[in-house]
């Protein structure tokens, strides 16, 4: 990133995760003009056009990072992505860009009540991250949520002179957009009317059936996210309304003594009008035994996931599908197949009928034979 003014100000929208980055993200795209008037500029970015349908985007914050991006317009400049708020802490570059930029770099930093993050993470896990396991299971491994992460940016403000605005989330979801540009333009009450996203509610989370649809999905796919699940239920059907996730007592206690630490320390930081709350275990500890009649339980889904994974495993990928064409094209043009075609169409019977001794039996009979020298 190279400024040719560097005495304006920078305005970096940090995020972190599900504190309505994508949303806001949305926003800044459909208000581009107000930005522009009050001397403010949103880059262009490849996810602008999606942003402004209210579609799940990641900001144009990646462009921080292109070393050839240049800015040409005497203008404020402002990015968002909520991956910054990891990344640009582990940037090479960042400690000397914030030494160039301090006193007019201005950092917007959004978190969350404990509980109500920690559910949303693993919802979010569950839809894009490719994970299968329970809510009790993910936050015992993941208890520590983003609060570290939060405490270095406090003091990264303090040793690099920068102003960073830290926003409870849980505090301003009703009424986010008029916040978030009030603190982008410096004003109160936000003297501008916001354009605003067809879909009000971007990046929804999951209802519990969906969670195990999706969890189903998952195992079957192995490492890989099936989010393409997850993408068609929230960018189609925006508008249904989850019931509240809740865990158990001993999830929330581990959770609760794993936090709070951190917690105390950021809230001595920051205004007490934002102070992240633990929430109490009466609003997100569900009931012993649970009442999960309508749900699948861990064991249903592993199953279910089993069977899937064995299915798509049958199933013709696009890398199938273009040797199949190219093969096609061939036997129509008339050329010489060999032995290395029909060894392909043979794996591709194994998948549909792995247990059959024919079918293995030539398998391991071409395998075996020497390539045709075509020279």
């Amino acid at each position: 990133m190279i400024f040719k003014k560097p005495n304006r100000k920078i305005i970096l929208h940090v995020g972190h995760g599900k504190t309505g980055s994508s949303y806001l993200q949305s926003l800044l795209v459909l208000n581009k003009d107000k930005l522009r008037k009050a001397g403010i500029l949103y880059p262009d970015h490849a996810s602008d056009a999606m942003a402004a349908r209210g579609s799940t985007t990641s900001g144009n914050g990646s462009l921080l990072f292109d070393p050839d991006y240049r800015l040409e317009r005497r203008k404020s400049v402002l990015f968002s992505g909520e991956l910054l708020f990891t990344d640009l802490l582990k940037w090479d570059a960042f400690d000397s860009f914030a030494e160039k930029h301090g006193p007019n770099l201005k950092i917007l930093l959004y978190t969350r009540d404990v509980f109500s993050h920690a559910f949303s993470r693993w919802g979010q896990s569950v839809k894009r991250g490719g994970v299968h396991s329970n809510l009790d299971d993910f936050l015992y491994k993941k208890s520590s949520g983003s609060y570290p992460i939060v405490i270095k940016w406090l003091a990264a403000a303090e040793t690099h002179g920068f102003e960073i605005v830290v926003r409870n989330y849980s505090r301003h979801k009703d009424r986010l957009g008029e916040v978030f540009f009030q603190d982008i333009l410096d004003v109160d009450p936000l003297n501008v009317t916001l354009t605003r996203p067809k879909e009000q509610r971007v990046n929804r989370s999951l209802t519990p059936a969906e969670h195990d649809v999706q969890r189903i999905f998952n195992y079957a796919e192995g490492k890989k996210s099936a989010s393409y699940i997850s993408d068609v239920l929230v960018d189609r059907l925006p508008d249904l309304r989850p019931a509240p996730l809740r865990c158990s007592q001993e999830t929330y206690e581990h959770v609760r003594a794993s936090v709070t630490p951190a917690i105390e320390e950021i809230n001595s930081q920051i205004p007490s009008a934002e102070a992240i709350l633990i929430e109490p275990a009466s609003d997100v500890v569900r009931p012993d035994p649970p009442a999960s009649a309508s749900r699948l339980s861990d064991q249903q889904i592993e199953a279910l996931g089993r069977s899937l994974k064995r299915r798509l495993e049958k199933s013709v990928t696009n890398e199938d599908a273009g040797l199949l064409h190219d093969l096609a094209s061939r036997i129509e043009q008339g050329s010489e197949l060999v032995l290395e075609d029909a060894l392909f169409l043979m794996r591709l019977a194994k998948r549909a009928r792995p247990n059959d001794p024919s079918i293995r039996a030539k398998i391991d009979d071409w395998e075996g034979r020497p390539a045709k020298d075509t020279d």
